[in-house]
């Protein structure tokens, strides 16, 4: 008799295990395809609005909602390994375009550490190659 308990319980232990597999592969494959997806859609609307030559509308847009982008990574992604990443991304885009950082966002931008991370380090690097900043380039085809 205490062989078919722990057997049962065993067999339902299993397939719990099994099911919740399921379960959380299935949600983390769709998370990660709608982040994916709406990535993708993201970089075709910036290259739209840049082949029609709106790239300055686009920039200001962006601007304009960088210090929400500031406060929702401080307010509910902080403990993501990334969300310093993210952060100095910002702090060097305010930094390199000699653009004030807006108040709201100041005291974020100034606690994060002095250096910037590796991965940070590369893309603006590369883009010390390739360029200063140019804001008068008219988005034609080269």
């Amino acid at each position: 008799m205490k062989i078919k308990i722990f057997l049962s319980v065993l067999a339902g232990f299993v397939l719990g295990v099994v099911a919740m597999w399921f379960v959380v592969k299935q949600t983390t494959v769709k998370v990660f395809a709608n982040q994916y997806l709406v990535s993708v859609m993201d970089q075709a609307n910036v290259a739209l609005h840049i082949r029609a030559g709106k790239q300055m509308t686009l920039l200001t847009n962006i601007e304009a909602a960088l210090p929400s982008y500031v406060l929702a990574v401080d307010a509910g992604f902080r403990g993501q390994a990334a969300s310093t990443n993210a952060l100095w991304m910002v702090k060097a885009y305010y930094e390199k375009n000699a653009i004030a950082i807006p108040p709201e966002i100041k005291g974020i931008l100034a606690a994060l550490p002095d250096k910037p991370p590796t991965s940070c380090q590369i893309r603006l690097r590369a883009l010390d190659k390739i360029s200063t900043t140019n804001t008068t380039d008219t988005g034609g085809p080269k």
